[in-house]
Order: C-alpha cells, then sequence, then structure tokens
C-alpha cells in the first residue's frame, strides 16, 4: 500500500507541494484521522491551503470524508484502517 501511494498518488502533486503532500502522507500513518485545522498546524500553512491538500488527497482516494458535513469534516486514511480491521 505504501509502494502504491508513493508510485501512485504522491507524483501528481507539484514539485513545490510535494513536500506538504509527503509530510502529510507520514502523519497520516501515526494519525489516519484528520481535519482541515490539524493539517493546517501540521503543515504551517493557511486553512484554504490545507482545505486544497486535502481535497486533493480525497480526490485520489487517500482520504474518505466521514462527517457529511461542509464545516469541521473529519477525514480518514481508510485504506490504513482497513489493515487494522483484518
Amino acid at each position: 500500500m505504501k509502494e502504491h501511494l508513493e508510485r501512485e498518488v504522491l507524483p501528481h502533486f507539484s514539485t513545490r507541494r510535494q513536500a506538504n503532500a509527503q509530510k502529510l502522507m507520514r502523519y497520516l500513518y501515526q494519525s489516519p484521522l484528520v481535519n482541515i485545522k490539524q493539517v493546517a498546524q501540521l503543515l504551517a500553512v493557511n486553512t484554504n491551503t490545507a482545505a486544497a491538500m486535502v481535497d486533493d488527497f480525497v480526490t485520489y482516494g487517500v482520504l474518505k470524508e466521514l462527517t457529511g458535513r461542509r464545516r469541521n469534516r473529519t477525514f480518514c486514511f481508510s485504506e490504513y484502517m482497513l489493515i487494522f480491521k483484518r
């Protein structure tokens, strides 16, 4: 799974965003549930930048939104979480 993400997902991010994408990816292995505020703090970026990064991770299938709300959403690294369900 990790190799797949590194080969198939992370290359989609521009050179400028690559470091933040990798940092977020490493963080998700430690804490598979995140929200926009946490991502903004982790990456030391504004909320809009963090939301764009999270949206990209959702688009590429890394994160799934759990709450169904427009604000205060929680996202899950679901593929990783499934490893622990087995």
